[in-house]
Order: structure tokens, then sequence, then C-alpha cells
């Protein structure tokens, strides 16, 4: 159905005010012509106020007396910030459709305008439906969060960063130590170069190339990386990757978020606990925690987000990194070292028992 006339969609807006309204992009845009539409407001001139002028939409003068819940299928898709919805429709092997129609004609469209602009209108609104079914599970995790944590139906706007620091309540505070990192007493790095890089976090842009195991590798703060090239194995690889990596350390080092309070803290291992229940249960609050659990560390290093900590974040990024060469530097004399990542590592062995030993030891 397609309402080509303030009156009509005014019509279709009061019959669902207590729906929620489902787009892509539209926290950014759509939102507020809509909006402008419902007010009496030029939708031309909040287009203009967003597009060529680059403004916020809530910006806009008068809009805020309009409120409906409205879900943006683009917040929350892995990279999505920038994603266009023609990369969604190649994606999901839709043909990409333009429009001819120049969005500055000074004059009433033509029939045929009008139904090229339907046209392309109506072909985005499929794309947007084949993404809603594709992400469903997603948005009844969310909707699963909601019920469980007994938030306001109003957080379905919100990203997981956003909804994860409401389950925590998070109050947004400054810190002035983001520069400083503070290494548990666990960990038992030898190499002092890679030591001596991590004791002034200052520059996060740089990075540290080193062999470890006879592998190449990558360290920096955004996690460690290092693999072989053009080999290739015949026998058994053996995978140690670690189970909760991220959220295991948050709660074994006290690396929450100083946003949250002392009090609100043990949430988070239950929630990590909780959901190793339900996923032996085969319960779908299991994923519904786990975005929970693995949007925390990231949210705490993104300045607008309640959870905001980035010396809590490069805690858990720098640690890992250290806990993880640490492991390797004990596995040196048993392995065949083929990659390691954020969260594991992947090598080829003929004592196998000897190296399950100190795992089990560098587990404890």
């Amino acid at each position: 159905m397609i309402y080509n006339n303030d009156e009509e969609l005014t019509r279709f807006f009061n019959q669902h005010k207590k729906d929620i309204f489902v787009g892509f992009n539209n926290r950014h845009y759509d939102d507020f012509i809509m909006k402008a539409v419902l007010s009496g407001i030029n939708p031309k001139v909040v287009n203009d106020w967003i597009i060529t002028e680059g403004k916020q939409g809530w910006e806009f003068p008068g809009l805020n007396k309009i409120f409906f819940l409205s879900l943006d299928l683009m917040a929350d898709i892995p990279g999505g910030v920038g994603i266009s919805l023609k990369e969604v429709e190649s994606n999901l092997g839709m043909s990409i459709e333009e429009s001819n129609v120049s969005f500055d004609i000074d004059r009433k469209l033509t029939s045929d305008e009008i139904k090229e602009t339907e046209f392309y209108c109506k072909h985005d609104v499929d794309a947007t439906e084949r993404l809603y079914y594709e992400r469903f599970d997603y948005i009844k995790s969310k909707l699963q969060i909601i019920n469980a944590f007994k938030l306001p139906i109003t957080c379905i706007s919100m990203t997981n960063a956003q909804l994860t620091a409401e389950v925590m309540g998070a109050r947004k505070r400054k810190y002035y130590d983001e520069n400083m990192y503070d290494m548990p007493s666990c960990v038992d790095v030898k190499d002092r170069e890679v030591l001596a890089f991590f004791e002034n976090p200052q520059d996060a842009s740089r990075h540290l190339d080193k062999d470890i195991c006879g592998v190449p590798h990558t360290i920096a703060y955004g996690g460690l990386h290092g693999a072989i090239e053009k080999s290739h194995f015949k026998g058994n690889l053996f995978n140690f990757d670690v189970n909760s990596y991220y959220p295991s350390m948050i709660i074994a080092f006290d690396f929450m978020s100083r946003n949250v309070s002392k009090e609100n803290q043990p949430l988070y291992k239950k929630i990590r606990d909780d959901r190793f229940v339900y996923k032996k249960e085969g319960n779908s609050l299991a994923n519904a925690y786990k975005l929970i659990l693995n949007t925390l560390f990231g949210a705490m290093g993104y300045v607008y987000i309640k959870l905001y900590d980035l010396k809590m974040n490069r805690q858990v990024c720098i640690t890992g990194q250290l806990l993880l060469i640490d492991l390797l530097e004990k596995l040196r004399p048993y392995i065949n070292l083929v990659q390691s990542n954020t969260d594991g590592v992947l090598f080829q062995t003929d004592n196998i028992e000897r190296c399950r030993e100190i795992v089990h030891l560098w587990e404890d």
C-alpha cells in the first residue's frame, strides 16, 4: 500500500500508533521525514536539513512532538554503519534498482515519474522486508532481553550497545586514565619487546610486527593476528579456542566498565553463567544473552555509549593478547603454529597430551 498524500498517511499512523515501524537507516532519515509530514512541515525542507546541510533530524524544530516506536535494521548489522540498502540488495541476490527522477525537480511529477518513483520505493521496501525476515532471530533476541530485564518497549529502538548499557544500568562518567594499562599478575610473558609495546597505550594506531613461534604476527590494539603463508598440512590440526574470552576476562579480572555500579556488576557474570545453562538446554535465550555478553566490550570503546570506559576496553584487549602470547611461549617447544587470532590458536603437534596439560595450567 502506498500513501501519497498527508491525510492518508496521518490516518494510517493514527491506526498504528502503538505498532513498531521498521525501516533501513530510518533513525537518521525516514523517521524525521515521516514526522515532518505528520506535523504539517514541508518534508523537502527536512530532507535538505539532513542531506544538504548535514544536520541531525532530531535538531529540526517542531519534529519532536510526534512520537512512534521504530526499529532501524541498519543499526546493528555487523559493519552496518554506512552500509547502503543497495549492498543489502546485492547480498540478498536482488536486483539493484535506481530512479532517474531527480530530487531537485521544482514542479509536480508527471504520471510516468510518479510510477517510476513508486516502483523504486516499493523495491526498497521489498528489500527491507527481506532483510527483516533475515534478521528476525536477532530482533527476537532484543525483545527477549527487553522482557527478561523488564525494560520499556521503547528500548527496541536502541542499538545493541545502548540496550546493553540499559541492562547493566550504566551511568555516563568521565575518566582521565585511558592511557594507562595495569597488567594482571598472572600474565607471564617473557618477551620484553612485547611488554614494552603495551607499557604506554597512548597511541592506539601503533602496531608491532613480531615473530612468535616462527610465525609472523601483528600485535596492535585491536587484537593479535598471525598466520603462516602458503602452506598445507596432511594430518591433524588442533584448534584451541577460548570460550567467551572477552566476557570471561571482564569477569575474572574485574574489567567491567566503571560506569556500572558495584551493585550491578555481578549481573554480567550471572548473564554469562545463565547463558551456558540456556545453551545446554537449547533455550533461545542463550542467543539473547550472548548479544549482551559480546556487545559490552565494544561498547566500552564507543564514546557515545553510557558504558564508555576506554581504559577498561583496552585492559581487556591488551590482556587478551598478552595471555595468548603467554600461552604460545609455553607451547612453543611442542607445536608447529599455523595461525593465532584474538581468542584462539591453531597448531600441529605430535604431543597433544602435553599441550593439553599446558592449556589446562594456563586456564587455571
